[in-house]
Parts: structure tokens; C-alpha cells; sequence
């Protein structure tokens, strides 16, 4: 259904769709989004990125709600126009493990396929993993998956392209997000974070954020970080990569597997201890760190937790989720 709305001719104005007025407030909200973002100018936008993404349908959606607003065309079943790239984010382990067969059912759409080689220079954007990974299944075992997957992906990007002409292939594009630094937890060495990964392609995005947007604040701060990312990556690149990753990769599956049912058991809600939303693990941060007190602060670049929601497991920000525990008196 989703795919004939976006390849039909016919234009649609979303605020005569009937039944407009039962349509969720989130939902209109983001169409007005939507409706902002087409009028500003193309290059401004970047990249259309959908946080927890599921499903095909959920890159679907945003492709619909695009030529909702005029961010997309289509005529004769063909995207016609639309300059802007729509990113899926596979966070969670559960997501990354089915990263494959989302990405395998979009480039098998003729629709999806065509709009990449012709408008995205035959480029699809993945994000895998960021910090919502390791506060999913721990650090070790978020890891392990995004490497994993990256292996998968790079196999079925080449099973896709065998037999077709250079001009119809499809590249995935890896968008490595870690929540805030390229160098995070490798002390500070953009050429260690690259260098740790197992599959790099000639062509990455890397997100930043936060605190390190400092390297951009002048002219020559920026182009000294650009140059040291960019240098970085080109030692991945020459470097000789392992004879066997396949090998190697099984070994780090089953040191990954084996911290997440511990890490689960620990966050979960094992027992009514610590009051109805108390888990052993929350519990503690509460009794003895200074979690509690976030929320009353004004400091922090985001809420403590999604929705206002006590914390626990489901409902806290990634970003102070795992910097309690180094930070609780030893006592």
C-alpha cells in the first residue's frame, strides 16, 4: 500500500485528507515538520534518519509523508524527485540483527532501487548501533552486533550488485554513530576508533555531537579535525585487513553473547525490592548516585529520561545510563 501512494501521479494535499482531525497529535506535528523542511533549501537538510527503525514500513512512511509535502515526486511509478537520502537506524541488537533483511527487502523494490541510482547516486545509507546499543545489551555484546552486521551487509550489498551493470549497483553507505565522538572509549584517537572496526568502506559518515562540536568553532580547528578523520581513514584503507574476518568474527559472537543475558538480569525488573519501576540496578543508582536529582536540574543537554518516566531500563537517556556506576562512592 505504501509503495502505490508514493509511485501514484496524482498530488496529495495533507490537510484535506479526510479524517484529518483524528490523525495523532505527534503525527500532525511531524507533518508540519515535514512541511517546514520543503521549504528550506536542499543541502540544508542532509539526511532524513529514523531512530529505532523496525521495519521496511517505517522507511516506507517517511518516503510517503515526504511526497505528502512535495519533498518527493512521482509520476509513472518512478520517483521523479527527491534530493534527500532517508537513513534507517538499527540501535538496538534486536534491530541490528535485522538490519539484513530490511535493507535486502528495500533494494529488491524496482521503485526503491531506481530512486537510489538515480537520485542518491546509487547510495543507501545505514546507521548502525549508537549509545541506545550498549543500553540495550551492554557494551561488549552491542559491539560484537554492529560488526556482525556490517559483516552481513557488505555480503548481501555484494550478492545484490552480482550480474548488474555498474550504473543500476547499489553502495551502502555506513553512518557510524557513537553518541557523541568519533574517538569515544579509545581515548581521544579518532585513528584507534576507525582502525577498531572490521569493515570500513572508501566512502563513511560519522556523527558528532555535544561537547566535541568545539573543533568546528573556527576555520582552522575544523580542517585540522577534518584532516586528521579523513587521514585516519585512509590508513583503515590501506591497511591489511584480516585474512579471515569471518574467523575473527565468530570469536567476538560468542564473547558478545555471553554479557547480555547477565546484563539483561541485572536491569530487568527481577524484583519489587526497589518499588514498582526499581530494578536491582536502578535501585542502586538511585539509592547512591545522583540520578534522582537530574531531572531538577537544567545543565544536561537532554532529559534524564523519554516522557518524563521514572527511570529505568526502557525509558532512560543512553548518555547518562552507563557513566553512574564509575562515578559511586566506593562505600
Amino acid at each position: 500500500m505504501l509503495l502505490k501512494l508514493i509511485a501514484s501521479d496524482y498530488e496529495i494535499d495533507p490537510w484535506v485528507i479526510p479524517g484529518l482531525s483524528k490523525i495523532s497529535r505527534d503525527t500532525f506535528e511531524t507533518l508540519l515538520i515535514y512541511a517546514d523542511a520543503a521549504r528550506a533549501e536542499h543541502r540544508a537538510i542532509g539526511k532524513f534518519i529514523i531512530s529505532m527503525c523496525t521495519n521496511t514500513s517505517d522507511i516506507l512512511t517517511v518516503l510517503y509523508m515526504m511526497k505528502l509535502v512535495g519533498m518527493l515526486e512521482s509520476k509513472h511509478n518512478h520517483i521523479t524527485f527527491c534530493p534527500f537520502d532517508v537513513c534507517g537506524l538499527f540501535e538496538t541488537v534486536a534491530d541490528m540483527i535485522s538490519a539484513p533483511r530490511i535493507v535486502r527487502e528495500l533494494l529488491t523494490m524496482p521503485l526503491i532501487r531506481d530512486y537510489l541510482v538515480k537520485h542518491r547516486r546509487g547510495r543507501l545509507t545505514v546507521m548502525l548501533g549508537y549509545s541506545d546499543s550498549v543500553r540495550d545489551g551492554s557494551a561488549l555484546a552491542a559491539e560484537a552486533q554492529v560488526t556482525r552486521t556490517a559483516l552481513d551487509l557488505k555480503e548481501l550489498e555484494a550478492e545484490l550488485n552480482r550480474g548488474i551493470e555498474c550504473d543500476r549497483q547499489v553502495r551502502l553507505i555506513f553512518y557510524r554513530g557513537r553518541g557523541d565522538t568519533i574517538p569515544r572509549g579509545f581515548g581521544g584517537s579518532i585513528t584507534k576508533a576507525l582502525a577498531s572496526q572490521l569493515v570500513t568502506t572508501r566512502e563513511e559518515d560519522h556523527t558528532e555531537q555535544n561537547r566535541y562540536l568545539r573543533c568546528y568553532s573556527s576555520m582552522s580547528s575544523a580542517l585540522d579535525h577534518l584532516h586528521k578523520v579523513y587521514s585516519a581513514h585512509v590508513s583503515c584503507q590501506i591497511t591489511s585487513q584480516p585474512t579471515d574476518p569471518a574467523r575473527y568474527q565468530r570469536y567476538f559472537d560468542f564473547f558478545g553473547r555471553i554479557p547480555q543475558p547477565c546484563w539483561m538480569q541485572l536491569v530487568s525488573p527481577a524484583s519489587k525490592q526497589f518499588g514498582p519501576n526499581g530494578h536491582l540496578y536502578f535501585g542502586m543508582l538511585r539509592k547512591y548516585s545522583t540520578l534522582p536529582h537530574l531531572p531538577n536540574s537544567y545543565f544536561a543537554p537532554r532529559p534524564v529520561a523519554r516522557d518524563g518516566l521514572p527511570s529505568n531500563h526502557d525509558s532512560i537517556r543512553a548518555i547518562p545510563f552507563p557513566t553512574f556506576p564509575p562515578q559511586m562512592p566506593p562505600s
